[in-house]
């Protein structure tokens, strides 16, 4: 029996290979003629984190950023809403190699730097804005956990979380645990109270 590491390696071997070879997209071009559309998510482009997003997994640095919208205009053709829109309705069609760069949670990093490398290498991009999140009214959830989690620790977190569910509740060891176990459990009425 082999070890889950060596097979992974084996198994992700053809792919990067292929990844690896002088004129890769020609031989993608030739091998997947009907290429189908490819979505990408970002969400917060910094080069520091903070107590709002840090161990969320969502914060990429700027340099990275900028070098893989560098590579989607120069491999890929960079699609508007617009045109995916037309191509789903039937009324348009998607270009060779198309691809839709879209932000979730309208940080403000979003406009103030990621916008402008969109915009310098004639990137379009699609922004999912939370209408209760417009003008800093409110938090989104998980960031207010994460913020909680990252400056006063889990101590209130699970206090809150016991009044809810009652003393049964088990201790909420981490973020992760706060927002993908308990959370999703939680009615919406009960979020409200939670938060």
């Amino acid at each position: 029996d082999m070890p889950l590491n060596t097979k992974a390696l084996l198994m992700n071997f053809p792919g990067e290979t292929l990844w690896r070879l002088p004129g890769k997209f020609s031989l993608v071009n030739l091998l997947a003629p009907n290429y189908s559309l490819r979505c990408v998510l970002f969400h917060h482009i910094a080069d520091r984190q903070s107590p709002f997003t840090e161990g969320m997994g969502v914060t990429m640095g700027l340099r990275d950023f900028e070098e893989r919208v560098r590579f989607f205009a120069k491999h890929y053709t960079p699609i508007d809403l617009q045109t995916f829109l037309a191509a789903a309705e039937g009324t348009g069609e998607l270009p060779r190699r198309p691809i839709l760069l879209t932000f979730d949670d309208a940080y403000a990093s979003i406009a103030e730097v990621a916008a402008p490398i969109c915009q310098k290498y004639r990137v379009p991009a699609v922004f999912f804005v939370n209408g209760s999140i417009l003008e800093n009214s409110d938090l989104s959830l998980d960031n207010f956990v994460c913020y909680l989690a990252n400056t006063v620790g889990l101590r209130e977190i699970n206090a809150e979380a016991r009044k809810i569910k009652g003393a049964g509740q088990a201790e909420l060891r981490s973020r992760g645990e706060v927002t993908a176990g308990f959370i999703p459990t939680l009615s919406i009425e009960q979020r409200k109270v939670f938060k």
